[in-house]
């Protein structure tokens, strides 16, 4: 395991300074990287 690429990419997940003051509203905003989960059945 590469610990330091995978730390490096965790700590690429954390929100930055401005982004934790905006909140909730301000966290809606954000792009979501993620697709869109879909239910199956």
């Amino acid at each position: 395991m590469n610990e330091a690429a995978l730390r490096k990419q965790l700590d690429a997940c954390l929100l930055t300074d401005k982004e934790m003051k905006g909140g909730v509203r301000g966290w809606a905003r954000l792009s979501d990287p993620f697709p869109t989960w879909r239910q199956q059945g």
